[in-house]
């Protein structure tokens, strides 16, 4: 399920893809700045706790830029950083209002 706007919507992911372009071709409303290549943050998203507890670990460069993602939380990753497998079976995945791209290339 995702949380978008204050609605909960149903949508299927293939296993294996990247949340960020399925949450696209699902027609979910959500910023990616740097067309989905870990580079920007604003594909921000907030995954609840029991799903988080089960995810691979985020790579060093998306907890990197996740410093700078305001609203963060301690479940917040980047969809472009995640693969879709089994531990995103029935998770419930935020995106929140503010979503926007607040690094530029020379903060990098």
């Amino acid at each position: 399920k995702i949380e978008t706007q204050g609605k909960l919507v149903d949508i299927l992911v293939k296993k294996g893809a990247n949340l960020l372009q399925e949450l696209k071709k699902n027609k979910i409303e959500i910023q990616d700045a740097c067309e989905g290549s870990l580079g920007c943050g604003t594909c921000h998203v907030v995954v609840d706790e029991q799903t988080f507890q089960k995810l691979k670990p985020a790579s060093e460069k998306e907890e990197d830029l996740l410093q700078y993602v305001p609203g963060v939380k301690d479940s917040s990753r980047l969809s472009c950083g995640l693969l879709v497998d089994d531990s995103l079976a029935n998770a419930v995945i935020k995106i929140p209002n503010l979503n926007r791209n607040l690094i530029s290339e020379h903060d990098m």
